[in-house]
């Protein structure tokens, strides 16, 4: 008799389903103080403070999902994968966010890496 294959569903993170919960428990507690503060019952302080928790907690999880992506690229690595040689690394502004990429196109490939330039071409 032939066994059936097992189908094996992938595994989502318990620190990052808590991470998830502990914003989802903060978003709804920054209303109250904030309702209660336009109605001129509270103080703004407690807003802050809720605002802070939610800060926190998104902090938490931008934390494990940095964990995630560098146990992935190290496992990856570890396997064999990685950048051949440095000419697959991606162009300089293409990993910038949008607001840097104006400053990087008017900055030298030479002046990112520490090389001051003589103003001669090097050909």
């Amino acid at each position: 008799m032939e066994s059936m294959p097992v189908i094996v569903k992938p595994h989502k993170s318990t620190a990052r389903r808590a991470c998830r919960r502990s914003i989802t428990g903060a978003s709804v507690a920054v209303t109250p103080p904030k309702e209660g503060y336009r109605r001129g019952l509270t103080e703004y302080p407690n807003v802050l403070v809720e605002q802070n928790q939610l800060l926190h907690a998104r902090e938490r999880v931008a934390r494990v999902q940095a964990e995630r992506l560098g146990a992935h690229a190290s496992l990856m690595t570890a396997l064999g994968g990685g950048l051949a040689d440095s000419g697959d690394l991606p162009k300089k502004d293409a990993v910038l966010p949008a607001r840097d990429r104006s400053k990087a196109a008017n900055t030298s490939p030479a002046s990112s890496i520490g090389v001051a330039s003589t103003g001669k071409d090097a050909s």
